[in-house]
């Protein structure tokens, strides 16, 4: 998805420039050649955390950003959760945990729960973007993307009131999701308005 939203606007950026027609369609080509180069970067990222997850197979980073590749793609997204779920395991964390142990218990959490979502799982999905919420309250970027994730699952279930909730703590933070977070929050606040 990251890799889509660059280019629409780096496409959106350089083609509303109002460019003469061989100007733009030269600026599409690039685009288009940047995206092919950025789809082998991704497969070879891919081969190189899977091959070093071979190496260290607990090693929770690589778990991650495995998990986020497969699910950022959309692909082979049973071992997006089956990383997911081992990230989570390994990052499980007690009472007394420091700050990094629940960032990186968070970002599983959160990691999971994406991945659940795109397999149109949300019941499994919202407790794990629950929870994602209350152990990644101190690093802004990564709440507001559990904000909006959570927002996602609560809309799916119809729990309207905690889509809501969750998505307007998304919008205060005024960052990347803000646009995204709003036209759900659009949608979820249309439920029930529509005629029949």
């Amino acid at each position: 998805m990251r890799m889509r939203i660059v280019a629409l606007t780096l496409g959106s950026l350089l083609l509303g420039t109002g460019a003469a027609a061989a100007q733009t369609e030269k600026i599409q080509k690039q685009i288009e050649q940047k995206l092919d180069q950025m789809r082998k970067d991704q497969a070879s990222l891919e081969e190189l955390l899977a091959q070093a997850l071979k190496n260290n197979p607990d090693n929770v980073s690589t778990l991650l950003l495995l998990a986020n590749a497969y699910v950022d793609e959309n692909k082979n997204l049973m071992k997006a959760v089956e990383y997911g779920q081992k990230a989570v395991k390994l990052s499980a964390v007690k009472d007394d945990a420091n700050p990094d142990q629940k960032l990186t218990a968070g970002m599983a959490k959160s990691t999971l729960g994406w991945a659940y979502l795109k397999q149109d799982k949300a019941a499994l999905a919202a407790p794990e973007l629950k929870d994602a919420v209350g152990l990644l309250s101190d690093n802004a970027p990564l709440l507001e993307e559990a904000y909006y994730r959570a927002g996602f699952a609560y809309a799916k279930l119809g729990k309207k009131a905690d889509a809501q909730d969750v998505l307007q703590k998304c919008i205060a933070m005024n960052g990347p999701f803000l646009k995204y977070a709003k036209d759900l929050l659009n949608e979820v606040n249309a439920i029930g308005k529509r005629k029949r």
